[in-house]
């Protein structure tokens, strides 16, 4: 092969690689950088919305968990019956993971397309008092 092809060859295989690379680091870059926000405005927004308190205790991010999609790791995930902590919780999970799409990223449009839950436990009580 001729050296020059041999460089339009690299070049017609590098350019496009490398391209999806840096569109993903930025992608993780802005997540990274936007994490906290999110995590703490989506908790304040369904606290707000759901009769019962939402509680996590810490936030990461995760590449491949949900591959597509680039995750959110959420730890100690518990959800209250009502606004009182000191209850025991209908849920509770050791993991949850919400997943974005790199284009939303991208956007700033922060859509779920994922949600992954590990070790979790679900305490269904029937309200005697409902009709």
């Amino acid at each position: 092969m001729m050296p020059k092809t041999r460089r339009r060859l690299l070049r017609i295989i590098l350019i496009p690689i490398l391209s999806l690379l840096v569109i993903v680091g930025i992608a993780v870059a802005i997540l990274f950088s936007q994490q906290q926000r999110l995590v703490g405005l989506a908790v304040d927004q369904l606290n707000k919305k759901l009769p019962g308190e939402l509680t996590i205790g810490g936030s990461n991010i995760t590449i491949f968990q949900n591959w597509p999609y680039i995750s959110i790791g959420l730890q100690n995930v518990k959800f209250y019956g009502s606004k009182n902590t000191s209850d025991k919780p209908i849920y509770a999970a050791e993991r949850m993971f919400v997943g974005f799409s790199l284009p939303d990223i991208l956007r700033q449009k922060y859509r779920v397309k994922a949600i992954v839950l590990k070790n979790g436990s679900l305490q269904l009580v029937k309200d005697t008092a409902a009709d």
